[in-house]
């Protein structure tokens, strides 16, 4: 159930470890050049919440970019993820979330319960030693201390991503 999970994981590591170390920069929340990588399930796109967690990241995070993965200038690049390796979330952790210095901010679903991709986002920011911070649906920002459970099968995410938030 868990194996192409694991394997994108292992990927994405390699490739993330590789790429950011290469970087050599120190994450700091501090550093206006700093970006800060929203990662969020594909239900919460285009959505009033959406935009209301991002003002909210906006002013808790004011002196960081904040990079939207749902943004039109990313289509490109995740379609051809798709079309050539069959997941485009190789894309997001390859080429998008290497400039994210200042870490990562996640939200799971209203249930606590984690996407797949969500979760793979949050450990390979983890794994590189950046900061990951999580959001929930009002708004909340906590500081990732202790990695969180929950994480959903592919096939349980399915349910829930093709569903209202």
């Amino acid at each position: 159930m868990y194996k192409k999970l694991v394997m994108l994981l292992f990927l994405a590591m390699l490739t993330i470890g590789n790429v950011w170390a290469a970087e050599n920069v120190a994450a700091t929340v501090e550093d206006p050049s700093s970006c800060l990588y929203f990662a969020h399930p594909v239900n919460t796109y285009n959505t009033a919440l959406e935009k209301k967690l991002l003002e909210r990241i906006r002013q808790k995070f004011p002196t960081m970019r904040i990079l939207n993965p749902n943004e039109p200038q990313y289509s490109e690049g995740w379609g051809r993820y798709q079309k050539q390796l069959g997941n485009p979330m190789i894309y997001f952790i390859a080429e998008l979330m290497p400039s994210c210095t200042g870490g990562v901010i996640a939200l799971p679903y209203r249930n606590g319960r984690w996407s797949p991709g969500v979760y793979l986002e949050m450990m390979v920011t983890y794994v590189a030693d950046r900061p990951v911070w999580t959001i929930n649906a009002t708004g909340r920002i906590r500081k990732v201390k202790r990695f969180p459970s929950g994480l959903l099968s592919i096939k349980e995410n399915r349910t829930y991503a093709h569903r209202p938030y």
